[in-house]
């Protein structure tokens, strides 16, 4: 080692720098100054480098801020032994510090190049920054929306606690078996379980009875099909008494784990069945006192009638108009018989003596001959009667009463005149026109008039028996529910859409006639005795 030293500060006979520079002492100096603080600055350089390396772990390509701190390093030496070499001529030493300098800068070049594009990657401060900026705006939003959740939660779990509904949660465990999540106090006290002890257990172990177990197969049924459920089921208490409640079955597939859920609500509909029953009650004997009224003032009236023709007959005397008193007599006969045929035709009690009609052909006889100068001039009459009409089986006399009634009550809703259109359609149903009747082929028969309408009120009364608006002495109340009894009697139903000012559409579903239906035949029994619920339809 002592040797190489010896050898890289031989002088070797060569002359010192400052030979060249005349050994002039200003000149000299200047070199000198210059070199030394080159120097010095290039070892402080470094030092800098390392200390910032060092305490910013966090920097990209470290190694680089190295590499350059060795150069700058080697740099400053070789100045350092530029200023030595102006008065001692140890050129070998130089030159192995120039040679030293030349292969980290060499590296230095050699790395910068390929290492540029991944450094000019690196985001600047500024984007730093936005990114910073952005990155807290998000943390601030999603705690927002955390405290907002928070809020709904606490909400809907008031809601849940406090709602007088039964609310439950149904959970699917991975053996498809459904187990309760949750259940709100309502529904806990119905069943006499607390809510966190019925956690995790089957529905059908909590609800007892089986009405309990055919409502736990209703649930099961629901999460299989994978739609939502409406209906009325039975529930027994702990206490052994018994609910009827409206049932709300939604399943709902969680998107993040794919567990499903049954949510369901009951609503105890008790007290509400108790009320209807009740009111249905009461309705049923309102009508009846009005349906026995108005037979009583009726076969009164003709008993009078029928009493005072007798008393004048039974007098000793021959009486001068006693032919003119049997016929009252037999004209109130007459009435009454028709009042009987009325009432028979309501109850569906009728003897029918059915044919097979076509509805088109009875139609415009009939309009020609009864309906047209029944209504008078002011009343415009329309037909729309479908080609092809399939062939209607029913007894033709009440068919025609039917529809004269209904063109008479028409005329009674337009006393200033107005337009009755009368319609035919065949009509293919996938469900019954009515509770209780089934799908099938029906001939539809509508009567529509623009008169002055009917309120919700008296269109859910008007197929009642001796139910009218009319004044005294205008009106039975007997003719819409003369023509419902027939409808009903028939195998259809009779159904009405009316609102006010907005004119009345009264329709008639009658089963399709079959050809091999044809020649008469006698028909007592009544096709069901459910009373049609009328539509309100503002646009009739």
């Amino acid at each position: 080692m002592a040797g190489l030293l010896a050898f890289l500060t031989e002088p070797n006979g060569l002359t010192p720098h400052g030979f060249c520079l005349a050994w002039e002492p200003g000149l000299l100096w200047l070199h000198a100054a210059s070199g030394l603080i080159i120097a010095a600055s290039y070892y402080v350089i470094p030092l800098a480098l390392a200390c910032f390396v060092r305490r910013r772990s966090d920097l990209a390509f470290p190694w680089v801020f190295r590499l350059f701190a060795v150069f700058i390093l080697a740099c400053g030496t070789t100045h350092l032994l530029g200023v030595i070499t102006l008065w001692l001529p140890f050129y070998w030493l130089d030159g192995l510090a120039m040679v030293v300098t030349a292969g980290v800068s060499l590296v230095a070049a050699i790395v910068v190049w390929p290492l540029l594009p991944r450094a000019l990657a690196l985001p600047a401060p500024s984007a730093l920054r936005e990114a910073n900026a952005a990155l807290e705006a998000k943390i601030a939003e999603s705690e927002a929306l955390a405290a907002r959740l928070r809020d709904s939660e606490a909400r809907l779990r008031v809601f849940f606690e406090h709602v007088p509904d039964l609310l439950f949660i149904l959970g699917q465990r991975p053996d498809g078996a459904l187990v309760v999540e949750a259940l709100n106090p309502a529904l806990a006290g119905l069943i006499g379980q607390e809510a966190t002890a019925a956690q995790g257990r089957p529905l059908d172990s909590l609800l007892p009875g089986p009405e309990g177990a055919a409502f736990a197969r209703r649930c099961e049924a629901c999460a299989g099909a994978g739609t939502p459920s409406q209906f009325e089921a039975v529930l027994s208490g702990a206490r052994g008494e018994t609910a009827t409640v409206e049932s709300v079955l939604v399943p709902l597939t969680d998107p993040a784990t794919g567990q499903l859920r049954v949510l369901g609500s009951l609503r105890d509909l008790t007290e509400r069945r108790a009320l209807e029953r009740r009111v249905s009650q009461a309705q049923k004997m309102q009508t009846l006192g009005q349906m026995t009224g108005g037979i009583a003032h009726d076969f009164n009236n003709i008993l009078m009638g029928i009493s005072g023709v007798i008393e004048l007959l039974a007098s000793p005397r021959p009486h001068p108009r006693r032919l003119e008193l049997l016929g009252q007599a037999g004209r109130s006969v007459e009435r009454g018989g028709r009042l009987v045929r009325q009432l028979l035709a309501f109850s569906g009690r009728q003897p029918l003596r059915t044919t097979c009609l076509d509805v088109n052909q009875v139609i415009l006889a009939m309009t020609n001959d009864l309906i047209t100068p029944s209504l008078g001039g002011a009343i415009s009459v329309q037909l729309l009667l479908e080609p092809g009409l399939w062939p209607l089986l029913a007894d033709q006399t009440e068919f025609e009463a039917g529809l004269l009634n209904l063109a008479v009550n028409a005329r009674d809703a337009m006393p200033e005149g107005g337009s009755l259109v009368i319609s035919t359609a065949n009509l293919t149903l996938e469900t019954g026109p009515a509770e209780g009747m089934p799908p099938g082929d029906y001939v539809l028969l509508s009567v529509a008039d623009n008169g002055e309408g009917m309120p919700a009120e008296v269109m859910a009364r008007a197929f009642d028996p001796f139910f009218t608006t009319k004044g005294v002495g205008v009106g039975t109340g007997l003719g819409l529910s003369q023509v419902y009894g027939f409808a009903r009697q028939s195998g259809g139903t009779a159904q009405i859409r009316s609102a006010p000012g907005l004119g009345t559409t009264v329709m008639l579903f009658l089963p399709r006639g079959r050809p091999d239906s044809e020649g008469e035949r006698t028909v007592t029994a009544v096709a069901g005795d459910a009373k049609p619920a009328p539509v309100t339809d503002a646009g009739v």
